[in-house]
C-alpha cells in the first residue's frame, strides 16, 4: 500500500504505530490534530457532527437523520461532498448510489427520511462485527 484515506480516525489510537503510518502517503479528513495528522501529507478539515446535517443507522438499526445545530468554520465542507471531490463524483449521487449498492438502503434516501426514521432488518448486518456491546439504556436488536 502506498497511500491511504483516513476518515475521522486517528489511527494511532487503534494501534497503528506513527512509525507505520510514517512510511505510507496518507490524506486524512480531520477535525482535530492527533498523531494521525501530524503524520499525514495532507490534512482536509472536517465539520463536527454539531456543525453538520446526516444521517446513521443506530444500535438499533434505525436509519435516522441528525440536523446541524451549530454552522461551521467557513469554508469547511460535509464529509460526503468532499469524499465524492475526491471520488470524481457528485454529492448528490451518494445516497443514489448506496440505494443502488447497499440491498438494506435499497429504495431509500437518506435526505428524505422521516422524522422517526426507517427501521432496517438487523439480519443483513448479522456478519458483522460490532465492537459496541450493550448500551445503558438499549440492547442490540437480535439479528435472525
Amino acid at each position: 500500500m502506498k497511500s491511504v484515506l483516513i476518515v475521522r480516525e486517528d489511527a494511532a489510537m487503534l494501534g497503528l504505530p506513527a512509525s507505520t503510518l510514517a512510511k505510507v502517503r496518507s490524506v486524512v479528513l480531520a477535525t482535530h490534530h492527533n498523531v494521525t495528522t501530524a503524520a499525514a501529507e495532507v490534512v482536509l478539515p472536517a465539520l463536527t457532527v454539531f456543525e453538520r446535517s446526516g444521517s446513521f443507522i443506530n444500535c438499533q438499526f434505525r436509519l435516522q437523520s441528525f440536523a446541524q445545530a451549530v454552522p461551521g468554520p467557513t469554508g469547511v465542507l460535509p464529509d460526503a461532498l468532499v469524499l465524492a471531490r475526491l471520488a470524481g463524483a457528485d454529492a448528490a449521487t451518494v445516497w443514489s448510489e448506496l440505494s443502488a449498492n447497499v440491498a438494506t438502503l435499497t429504495g431509500l434516501d437518506g435526505r428524505l427520511l422521516p422524522t422517526e426514521g426507517v427501521q432496517l432488518d438487523g439480519a443483513a448486518f448479522a456478519a458483522h462485527k460490532f465492537p459496541e456491546g450493550k448500551l445503558l439504556k438499549f440492547a442490540p436488536v437480535a439479528t435472525a
